[in-house]
């Protein structure tokens, strides 16, 4: 079985091809110059033909009339930031009651009028609380002091988060 020449196509043909000698003329469009000109933009003398160059460093020139950056605001007031003291960790926080009061306090009564700042604040000292106290040995089915501030409002705190998932 022989293999099936394809027919001649238009594409194909040579003398429609791209670069050939007789199409380049007719077709380029870049002029060359039938002989070689050399301008010289900057002459050190009149009867010198040296070529002066100028390689000025930037730092060297003028600076420019405009800045391209943004302007910048001088007087930036930051809110001050409330510097909280640190809760001294109890002895054994699964035995302590008060140990989660405050983040859980801060959660279940926000409203929306409280700053994202405060729920993330109260969110991260809860998880750090919960990841400190609660290792993987921990009995999850005791009845540890530690979790009743979550337990007395469940269904507050689960409301909490998904209306704070919602914020975010």
């Amino acid at each position: 079985m022989s293999l099936l020449t394809p027919p001649s196509t238009a594409h194909r043909r040579s003398k429609e091809k791209e670069n050939t000698p007789s199409d380049v003329a007719s077709s380029s469009r870049v002029a060359w110059a039938e002989t070689d000109k050399i301008h010289l933009l900057h002459l050190i003398g009149p009867a010198t033909a040296s070529l002066k160059v100028t390689t000025a460093a930037s730092a060297s020139k003028q600076p420019p009339l405009k800045s391209i950056l943004k302007k910048s605001l001088k007087d930036q007031s930051w809110p001050a930031e409330k510097q909280r003291e640190t809760t001294p960790e109890p002895a054994d926080p699964m035995v302590n009651l008060t140990y989660l009061q405050y983040p859980m306090s801060t959660i279940l009564d926000a409203t929306d009028a409280t700053e994202l700042r405060d729920l993330v604040e109260a969110y991260s000292i809860l998880t750090a609380r919960l990841r400190a106290a609660v290792t993987g040995a921990t009995d999850a089915d005791a009845s540890w002091p530690l979790f009743q501030p979550i337990r007395k409002r469940v269904a507050d705190f689960a409301d909490a988060v998904v209306r704070d998932l919602g914020r975010a």
